[in-house]
């Protein structure tokens, strides 16, 4: 059973998917689920293990759908007794007693995506190097021989966190692109006079409420100086934002 589990977790990570793990901590009375029981959960479907019960597992399935889609660890009780209403869900049994579950949720598609145009960009490989340690997914696009639609129009980008190198005349294509799209971030590494210049022309198209999701200057305000100092500040913003509850 165990190594089953491994392989399925290994099949998500590979495949990026997010996921949550809901486990047994503890439970009372004479349910079939006991501590160590655990479900998992992607793409809004049990992908293996059971607590016993559909109605319990369609339960555990509703807790660890919301904890991926607030990225929140969630404790979870459920009563098996109608007449107590004290729990996070009740069931009509003759088992009494409560059951109580712990979920994570995992994130396998949060992934930075860089913009440059030059494989040799200064700030994009200490990135890469930063992004290593951290063990996050890291994606390049060379804007100079690479589409942005090819690459991620079949991408989910809800939980992706994009950064800009670029200083071509089609910068405003690229954030227009990322704007329409679902994302976590998106930081523009350029002085203020482009940006200000960008703003102009992109409030034919999005309101300023939209606009303000773009971060310039981007990262956090470390006054920045050297690529590996940029490096650091737009790292530390992304994991700032990645671990905000």
């Amino acid at each position: 059973m165990y190594n089953d589990y491994l392989e399925i977790l290994n099949e998500l990570k590979n495949n990026n998917k997010n996921y949550a793990i809901a486990t047994v901590i503890s439970s009372t009375g004479s349910s079939i689920a006991k501590p160590g029981f655990r479900l998992i959960v992607s793409e809004n479907r049990i992908i293996a293990g059971t607590l016993g019960s559909r109605k319990m597992d369609s339960y555990v399935l509703d807790a660890c759908n919301e904890s991926i889609n607030k990225n929140m660890t969630k404790n979870i009780s459920i009563g098996l007794d109608k007449n107590n209403k004290i729990y996070d869900y009740n069931m009509d049994t003759t088992c009494g007693g409560v059951i109580n579950i712990f979920i994570e949720p995992f994130y396998n598609s949060q992934r930075i995506i860089i913009l440059t145009e030059s494989d040799d960009d200064e700030i994009y490989l200490n990135i890469k190097k930063i992004a290593d340690i951290i063990k996050i997914n890291l994606l390049k696009i060379n804007t100079e021989n690479e589409k942005l639609e090819e690459k991620l129009n079949d991408i989910d980008l809800k939980n992706s966190y994009f950064i800009l190198l670029t200083k071509n005349e089609k910068e405003i294509e690229y954030l227009s692109y990322i704007l329409k799209r679902e994302h976590k971030y998106i930081g523009l590494v350029a002085s203020k006079n482009r940006f200000n210049n960008d703003l102009k022309k992109l409030k034919q198209n999005f309101n300023d409420d939209k606009l303000n999701e773009i971060d310039c200057p981007a990262g956090i305000m470390i006054n920045a100086i050297t690529p590996e100092e940029i490096a650091v500040s737009l790292i530390s913003k992304i994991i700032l934002l990645k671990n905000s509850v």
